[in-house]
């Protein structure tokens, strides 16, 4: 069954029904509590006074005389003899003086609240009283806010509160049809083109869908034409490196037998030295040239399970060989027991010895280069952590930042000739696709450099 599919307009349109429809709802709610809350006596109606104070007219008017006993409780009233003097009253005083000035003149001011008179042979009694509501009970009346203005806040407040609850509602339903056009986006930010726009339940958001869909593939097809065109360049620089190798091998084994040439004398010796030095310079362009053209090629893993003390060792082994050419000394320090560990065997020992070979070259002679491997963590969070120290320079704060980067060359403490930044940036790709991670530190005494790879083995 598709997802039914509907306008933004229409979705608009069924909100204000709704909203409206709430809050006529709210409206006839509160209506109703409030009859129910009067014809319970609960609140007075607003005819209320007006009718007490006509009775109490009725009943004292033309008196001989009028006392404040005759006056009903809860009543406001001001009590004049004929001379117009106070003779007792509930009011306030700004409240006497204007029903001072309705027995004089008769007018009424203007508001709520209306004067009675009421008039006795020999006094005068004003009575006033406001129409509106009223709480029956005195101590409401004397604390909340009148009747009318209770109910307009009651009933503002619950219809905002019913408009921020639908409101919430919609808000939530168009979160919900936004979904797939966040992921989609957060794909393609990522680089990640091997997915399908999911659909949504809104006409528009689907049209969006759509057009993330054309722009996909547009940028999926430009990228592949792209990492072609990447791929055939990489392919002819490792085909001309390849080609360069063979007639390179020959004048640098040539330049070697000259050197060694005792018939020759010291100027041709000094020139076949020249020649034999800008050779193995050439040697080590070529296999720059390699690595670059074989570079992005390190994007699959072919995993095998293999032993890892006879992984570790082999490393060891190429290890100490290495120090030995550069006089340096390369200890180990094993501590792992026999594990069988799924890992592409070649890939990771040129990872571990890009790193060793960088401490070696960075170390002076006869001083040291170490190893310690061990396995760390519990069941399955167990890990493979190898440790290299040097006693170089260490790195400074900006190799810290970049040496993984590619083609970073250093600064000149930890740079040599022949160095071109290709080693430590291939030796963190293949360690990322096991999984694992590569952090470089110096030693706590700042004596050298210090690189930490941690693999899983589980």
């Amino acid at each position: 069954m598709g997802i039914r599919k509907r306008t933004l307009k229409s979705i608009f349109i069924e909100y204000m029904i709704v909203i409206g429809t709430t809050s006529l709802l709210i409206l006839a709610i509160v209506s109703l509590v409030m009859n129910i809350l009067v014809q319970t006596q609960f609140i007075l109606p607003a005819n209320y006074e007006e009718q007490k104070v006509f009775k109490v007219r009725d009943t004292l008017g033309g008196k001989e005389t009028i006392s404040l006993a005759d006056i009903p409780g809860g009543c406001r009233y001001a009590l004049f003899d004929i001379e117009e003097n106070l003779l007792g009253t509930n009011l306030k005083a700004s409240e006497v003086e204007r029903a001072r000035l309705y027995v004089q003149t008769g007018d009424k001011p203007d508001g709520l609240t209306q004067y009675i008179l009421v008039e006795g042979k020999q006094q005068w009694c004003v009575l006033l009283y406001r129409i509106g509501a009223h709480y029956s009970s005195p101590i409401l009346e004397k604390y909340l806010p009148n009747v009318e203005l209770l109910f307009i806040l009651i009933l503002v407040g619950s219809i905002v509160l019913g408009v921020s609850i639908v409101s919430g509602i919609y808000v939530k339903r168009i979160k919900r049809a936004l979904i797939p056009l966040e992921e989609a986006v957060e794909q393609i930010k990522n680089q990640n083109l091997d997915f399908q726009v999911a659909p949504t339940s809104i006409k528009e958001f689907n049209e969006i869908s759509e057009s993330l869909e054309q722009l996909k593939e547009a940028l999926g097809d430009a990228l592949r034409v792209q990492w072609n065109l990447e791929k055939r360049k990489r392919e002819q620089m490792a085909a001309i490196a390849h080609d360069i190798k063979t007639p390179l091998t020959i004048i640098k084994g040539n330049a070697e037998l000259l050197v060694e040439d005792d018939t020759l004398d010291e100027e041709q010796k000094e020139y076949s030295g020249y020649i034999l030095k800008n050779s193995k310079q050439i040697q080590d362009y070529v296999t720059l040239l390699l690595d670059i053209s074989h570079s992005d090629e390190i994007g699959t893993l072919n995993r095998k399970r293999v032993s890892l003390k006879t992984f570790m060792e082999e490393v060891s082994q190429q290890g100490g060989q290495l120090a030995e050419v550069r006089q340096v000394q390369f200890e180990v320090a094993d501590r792992t027991e026999e594990y069988k560990i799924n890992i592409d065997k070649e890939l990771l020992n040129r990872a571990v010895m890009n790193i060793i070979s960088n401490g070696i070259d960075h170390t002076k002679e006869m001083t040291r280069v170490t190893m310690e491997v061990d396995a760390i963590g519990e069941h399955a969070y167990r890990q493979l952590s190898i440790i290299i120290q040097d006693e170089g320079k260490g790195f400074s704060e900006q190799d810290l930042q970049n040496a993984c980067k590619e083609f970073y060359m250093g600064e000149e403490s930890r740079s040599r000739k022949g160095h071109y930044g290709m080693g430590l940036h291939i030796a963190r790709q293949i360690i990322v696709l096991h999984g694992g991670s590569l952090k470089l530190m110096n030693r706590e005494d700042r004596s050298g450099a210090k690189v930490i790879i941690i693999i899983p083995l589980v």
